[in-house]
């Protein structure tokens, strides 16, 4: 320092450092645009749970209904399920769009994916030096595993030894692969690997030719070969056709490595999940005769020419309900193991495989979660979301981004087509048209150029929309022809209305079933959360890529479609929440499990970031399948070879039954007395009409026709379907009902059928009498029929158990005289009653019989508080209809005031 000269001090160091000054800007519009996202999406989820807690838990359950379910027989408030989720997937999305929009003005700069995360570069570049020699030896294992397998299945001993084969073929095939790179180079191995992946259906007929059923008795092996030797060849030979001419039109490396990646994704990895997935069914264990008999009946009626919705109705579409069986006929033989083993030998392999060719289009650049996807398959770790009800959604989805891509006639009118008659076999897809609408119309509008017209903005839309008014008016008029256009149309109106006063359950189903279905609570919360969170994730997504002006890629427009569906679908998880029907509604979203992350890595700038989001995915996939699997995914795997091969104790128990456990034999005595009964009091063929939900039994088993095409009572819950039932029997005119059995009347929770089915109920006990009761079964004949009464006819008879569902049901009875029935009364006999109205007011919730002398007719359940109205039906009650003069009383505690009394009888 010099004396009297002024020193200046140093300037601050972020005044000198524009660079770190810079940062800390960027530092700060990254808070900003988190914060702005998280307040956005935060703030309105605050609300929904706050308006929740304050207005909807906890409040009164109030309903009117005419349907008799589990909502109202168990004073379940089923909108407590629905709500939550209304909140979640309708509210929360437009409030998260709008506030994130005001908070943008606010917050300039901030928004979040940014223009540079959002179009983050991909990593598609092909590898070179020590890396592409690791990619083809990779590539190489991938074709040489499945040629492995089918070498497993073709050794005689490949049961013992499949990880052996596996390798052997694995590690030879490669060892061919890499001589060729070696000598010819890269581009003629990916040639030899793209045509060696077409050999894979060498498993498919190695697989066929072990399938067989042998009868321990006797050593007599019965084949099933369903994938015969010419077809095999037929495959590979088609397979390797084209992959070759692609081939011939390749003029780089990337493009050769591009039809050989196509090679594994679309033919290698479908065919090694459909051989491993597959695995023909032993003897039956059992017969359900309710489930079993949907399948079977619809079946059955098909094959012998019925046509849908006119001669029968199948509740879940004719793919589910009949295709399905007649597959497994054509295969296996007519009986009822050969209509089921479709099931586990094609329709679940199948499900696999086609969801792996919709994933291999969407993760065609990330390979490590493909190959996830693949392993999540392979070791059984989603098993319970193969639902062969959505088997044909990915090939709609592939035929919606193949209009997507390019607009041509052509492909318009081949979507349209696969909407159209997926919708058609599984009703169920209808969920689809608006869902794939609303993608097409975003896809095109994302498109539109600003001032150009909006009619021609749309020609995708549009065009898909002719096609379809164009397949629908052919397709009524077809159905006009046959005389099953109004049945058609009363299918969609009938079933798809109150489903959740029908079937609807608490969340899980009842006390037991998670723990038989093998779920623990993750799993159930998992697969239970996880489609509302896509919805979410998708939602998000869309607006933010709308919001930056930049046009949706095709891809995100199609899984715009799924989640859209899945958000539609999700409601029959709530209208039927326990764990089967939790499973039904998360298998659509399965797909996105595996795309969700691809999407998610586009908010990270870099490479490798990505790649560790893909990583962290296939090691939670890996664990899961570790943990969730009780034997090791190594041996399920080596039982592979066995899986097509079973052995049964003896001949089927019942011809029709097929290959059958010898344990059936108890069950199958009762059916077979019931046989002999029909045999003697009917004609060959008669028609019988089954009250008790066995179809199986009935109607297959003992080949007595339906009367109805409601050929089960759980087809007629709502009034008006039973109504439309009654029309059907009244032609019909069937000489016997099988009315009740106290042991195999199928009901899924636990509501009797004469109390659930009360119209249809009461019109059987007005037309029929009780006949007799043959192994259980309670046989009610015409009242015209001459023919006496059987001894025991009514030893089979129930009360009706109504629960508390006389306080929410409207019965359309007309209101009679005041009765008094606190003591013991006799009603005159022409004493038109056929239900009770009571006013009652309750100190607790309580239950109440109304009994006759010492018999209980029917029993109601009553909530504190009141008076409350309640409206009890007796006439669809067989102890009350089969009683000539009633001495009734309502029996009760002292918890429970009768206020008043009235008769209800029938408007006439």
């Amino acid at each position: 320092m010099t004396r009297g000269v002024p020193v200046t001090p140093p300037p601050l160091a972020l005044a000198s450092s524009p660079q770190r000054c810079d940062a800390l800007l960027r530092v700060s519009a990254k808070a900003r645009a988190i914060a702005r996202f998280f307040i956005a999406v935060g703030a309105p989820s605050a609300a929904a749970w706050l308006f929740h807690r304050l207005f909807i838990e906890g409040r009164a359950f109030e309903l009117t209904t005419d349907i008799v379910g589990w909502p109202a027989v168990g004073a379940f408030d089923i909108y407590q399920l629905f709500w939550p989720y209304y909140l979640t997937v309708l509210f929360v999305p437009p409030a998260a769009a709008l506030l994130y929009h005001l908070l943008g003005r606010a917050w300039p700069n901030s928004a979040w994916p940014d223009d540079s995360t959002n179009d983050a570069p991909r990593d598609d570049a092909e590898p070179t030096g020590a890396l592409l020699l690791a990619s083809q030896v990779a590539r190489a294992l991938a074709a040489g595993a499945v040629i492995g397998v089918a070498v497993s299945l073709i050794d005689p001993t490949g049961s013992t030894r499949f990880w052996l084969d596996v390798a052997v073929g694995a590690l030879g095939y490669t060892a061919l692969v890499g001589g060729v790179a070696l000598t010819r180079g890269a581009a003629a191995a990916a040639r030899v690997n793209a045509v060696g992946a077409c050999f894979s259906f060498v498993a498919v007929g190695a697989a066929s030719s072990l399938t067989a059923m042998t009868v321990g008795s006797t050593g007599v092996r019965h084949a099933y070969d369903w994938f015969p030797l010419w077809l095999t060849a037929l495959a590979v030979i088609v397979a390797a056709g084209a992959t070759a001419w692609r081939l011939s039109r390749a003029t780089t490396l990337a493009q050769l490595r591009a039809i050989e990646r196509d090679a594994l994704i679309f033919i290698a990895a479908p065919v090694a999940v459909f051989v491993c997935t597959a695995a023909l069914p032993g003897a039956l264990p059992d017969f359900d005769v309710y489930h079993h008999g949907e399948l079977l009946v619809v079946t059955q009626l098909l094959a012998d020419g019925g046509f849908p919705w006119r001669d029968i109705v199948p509740i879940h579409g004719v793919f589910t309900d009949g295709f399905e069986g007649l597959l497994g006929y054509a295969a296996f033989g007519p009986t009822a193991w050969g209509a089921t083993s479709a099931y586990s030998m094609f329709l679940v392999p199948l499900c696999w495989a086609s969801n792996l060719v919709l994933l291999g289009v969407m993760l065609r650049r990330a390979p490590l979660l493909f190959a996830t996807a693949v392993v999540a398959v392979l070791s059984g770790t989603f098993g319970e979301l193969a639902q062969h009800r959505f088997l044909l959604m990915p090939w709609v989805l592939l035929t919606m981004l193949a209009l997507l891509d390019r607009f041509t006639w052509l492909r318009a009118a081949g979507f349209a087509a696969a909407l159209f008659f997926g919708n058609v076999l599984v009703p169920e897809l209808a969920y689809l048209v608006p869902a794939a609408a609303f993608a097409l119309i975003a896809f095109e509008a994302s498109r539109r150029e600003a001032g150009s017209p909006w009619l021609g903005a749309f020609p995708r839309t549009l065009a898909v929309a002719g096609c379809s008014l164009v397949l629908l008016a052919g397709w009524l008029v077809f159905l006009a022809a046959h005389g099953a256009a109004g049945d058609f149309v009363r299918y969609y109106t009938t079933f798809a209305r109150g489903h959740a006063l029908t079937g609807g359950l608490p969340l899980g189903g009842f006390p037991g079933e998670l723990q038989d279905y093998g779920w623990r609570p993750t799993r159930l919360w998992f697969n239970v959360l996880f489609p509302p969170a896509i919805v979410l994730l998708a939602a998000w997504y869309v607006v933010a890529r709308l919001r930056s002006k930049k046009p949706l890629a095709a891809h995100d427009a199609l899984i715009a479609a799924v989640a859209i569906f899945a958000a539609l679908y999700y409601q029959k998880l709530l209208s039927r929440a326990d764990p089967s029907h939790i499973a039904l509604a998360m298998s659509p979203s399965a797909p996105l499990i595996f795309y969700a992350p691809l999407k998610l890595g586009e908010l990270f700038r870099h490479v490798w970031a990505r790649r560790a989001l893909h990583a962290a995915v296939a090691v939670a996939v890996v664990m899961t399948a570790i943990n969730s699997n009780k034997s090791p995914v190594a041996s399920r795997l080596a039982a592979v070879p066995s899986s097509f091969t079973r052995t049964v104790e003896g001949p089927p128990v019942l011809e029709r039954l097929g290959w059958s456990s010898p344990a059936l034999n108890a069950r199958a005595a009762p059916w077979v007395e019931l046989g002999r009964f029909f045999d003697a009091h009917l004609a060959p063929g008669e028609r019988v009409y089954d009250f008790t939900n066995r179809p199986g039994v009935i109607h297959y088993l003992l080949k007595r026709p339906p009367p109805s095409k409601y050929f089960h009572a759980s087809l007629a819950v709502r009034p008006p379907t039973q109504l439309a039932a009654i029309a059907e029997l009244e032609r019909a005119r069937p000489r016997l009902v099988v009315f009740d059995h106290p042991t195999e009347a199928f009901v899924w929770d636990g509501i009797e059928l004469h109390v659930r089915h009360h119209e249809l109920a009461s019109w059987l006990l007005r037309t029929y009498r009780p006949f007799a009761t043959v192994a259980g079964n309670l046989v009610y004949a015409r009242n015209d029929d001459p023919a006496p009464a059987l001894p025991g006819a009514l030893a089979a008879s129930r009360e009706c158990t109504w629960g508390f569902s006389p306080r929410f049901l409207e019965l359309g009875l007309e209101r009679g005289p005041k009765l008094t029935l606190g003591e013991p009364a006799v009603l005159p006999a022409d004493t038109q009653l056929e239900g009770l109205l009571l006013n009652i007011t309750a100190a607790r919730d309580d239950k109440v019989e109304l009994v006759d002398g010492a018999v209980v007719v029917a029993s109601f359940e009553v909530t504190a508080g009141g008076p409350h109205v309640y409206r009890l039906r007796l006439d669809g009650c067989p102890r009350f209809a089969t009683r000539s003069r009633r001495a009734l009383s309502l029996r009760h505690d002292d918890a429970v005031r009768l206020d008043d009394v009235w008769a209800l009888h029938r408007l006439r």
